[in-house]
């Protein structure tokens, strides 16, 4: 009846604690770690995470009653192939109450692999490598660097699909290179591999193409020589007016070519002896020796 008493009640009201993510980077390579850390602006707040990747493996959610303020995570694509992401959904508790949730999405991106045609092959100095690249992986970047060169120039640091490069001995014994090769793809670099050529010198003859005339049913005197007893003298003949030229190989440190060559006719005649050094299956320069046949007078 109009009569009253006061009453005193005291509502205590609690901030709502946020999240704040601190992420080292939100995009790696497969087989990576991710590094999110959590702060609050309430002191003492408890953080929780789901998170959602299905085409990702080693990724959790958080353990009930953790006190985990760190996200480390190894994260590895199940496909290999395809980019994947994983999303981590952040929350945080502080007095009973839970704040809004935040997100983080990090990307998983693949590693290309590397596969190597050609490596291991010989060629001759001079001539020009022929060492192709693939991946498992479209646009992928083929990076080589020289680790050794040893009695060879021509190599050099380069990149691409296709490794050819023009190669020469500097010495008169067989040479090697070793390239090192990288697949790269989206700042992730896969397994190296070295990739080695050898290169065979080219032999060289010694001795002069001129040869003085001579007289019907003398014999030609063709003498050269090379720097590797291995190395094979191969000639052909080609005759005009003259016969007893012949075709043939010998393989030594040198070549003599001794043949009686006739001249039946009353004109000079000639026969160009064509020479090619060969070595380790390595031609060189050819030389052609033109041996002038005159005729014998012949009195009537």
């Amino acid at each position: 009846n109009q009569c009253a008493l006061k009453a005193y009640m005291t509502v205590t009201i609690n901030k709502r604690p946020t999240v704040t993510a601190t992420v080292a980077t939100t995009s790696f390579c497969d087989g990576g770690t991710t590094a999110i850390n959590l702060s609050s602006n309430v002191p003492g707040a408890l953080f929780s995470w789901t998170v959602n990747g299905p085409n990702v493996s080693g990724h959790s959610g958080s353990v009930i009653g953790s006190t985990a303020s760190t996200i480390n995570q190894t994260l590895t694509l199940n496909s290999g192939v395809s980019t994947g992401t994983v999303i981590y959904a952040i929350v945080a508790e502080a007095n009973g109450c839970v704040g809004e949730v935040v997100y983080v999405t990090i990307t998983v991106k693949p590693i290309p692999t590397l596969t190597v045609t050609g490596d291991g092959q010989t060629i001759c100095s001079g001539e020009t490598t022929n060492v192709s690249f693939e991946s498992n992986l479209n646009n992928t970047v083929f990076n080589w660097v020289v680790q050794s060169s040893a009695g060879v120039s021509g190599s050099s640091n380069g990149s691409g699909s296709v490794l050819a490069q023009t190669l020469t001995t500097t010495g008169l014994s067989q040479g090697t290179v070793v390239y090192e090769v990288t697949p790269s793809l989206n700042g992730c670099s896969g397994t190296p591999k070295t990739v080695t050529v050898k290169v065979n010198p080219v032999p060289a003859l010694f001795g002069s193409a001129s040869h003085t005339d001579i007289c019907s049913k003398e014999d030609t005197q063709i003498s050269f020589s090379a720097f590797d007893p291995n190395t094979e003298f191969i000639w052909t003949s080609e005759s005009f007016g003259v016969t007893g030229a012949s075709n043939g190989s010998i393989t030594g440190l040198s070549l003599s070519i001794i043949e009686q060559l006739t001249n039946s006719g009353n004109t000079q005649g000639y026969v160009d002896y064509t020479i090619t050094p060969k070595l380790n299956g390595c031609f060189g320069n050819s030389i052609i020796v033109r041996v002038k046949v005159n005729p014998l007078p012949k009195p009537t």
